[in-house]
């Protein structure tokens, strides 16, 4: 743990933080700094899920008028003759895309560490959707966040 004081106007609060990064000798007394911490250090979790067979999977949904960081992406899926697995971001209405692979030729095996602001639009949840019976995991690292854009400002965006 790290005392770090906080300065607001006249007033000023000690508190605790615990930065597992940095080292606690490298920090002394007096130092000065600005400390942040971001959505996916905060609030960051994952969810994983395994399953075997064709159709539309719900994996992951939002809060209400939340919406979804997502930060890592990995994907497994057997070789089956016309097979796809897609992940796709939707709301009911509008779907896009994040990945989608064929299986047909070969298994796959895809791991992703999105450095980017990955992040879903209002409302919007994460399907699986497959082709053919396909046996297929999926992890992703996200974290949910108490708002989002509109689909349309959203799709503007990008």
């Amino acid at each position: 743990m790290v005392d770090v004081t906080l300065i607001a106007g006249d007033a000023e609060t000690v508190v605790q933080v615990y930065d597992p990064i940095l080292p606690i000798e490298e920090i002394s007394a007096g130092t000065v700094g600005l400390y942040g911490l971001s959505p996916q250090f905060v609030a960051g979790t994952f969810k994983s899920l395994g399953a075997s067979g064709a159709g539309t999977t719900t994996f992951l949904n939002s809060s209400s008028n939340g919406s979804l960081l997502i930060t890592d992406l990995i994907l497994s899926a057997d070789k089956v003759q016309s097979g796809t697995v897609e992940v796709r971001i939707t709301d009911g209405v509008n779907s896009e895309p994040m990945v989608k692979v064929i299986v047909t030729d070969a298994p796959v095996n895809l791991a992703a560490g999105i450095a980017g602001r990955f992040q879903t639009w209002r409302d919007a949840r994460i399907d699986v959707v497959v082709a053919n019976a396909v046996t297929w995991n999926l992890t992703l690292g996200y974290a949910k966040m108490k708002s989002g854009l509109e689909f349309s400002d959203w799709n503007a965006r990008r």
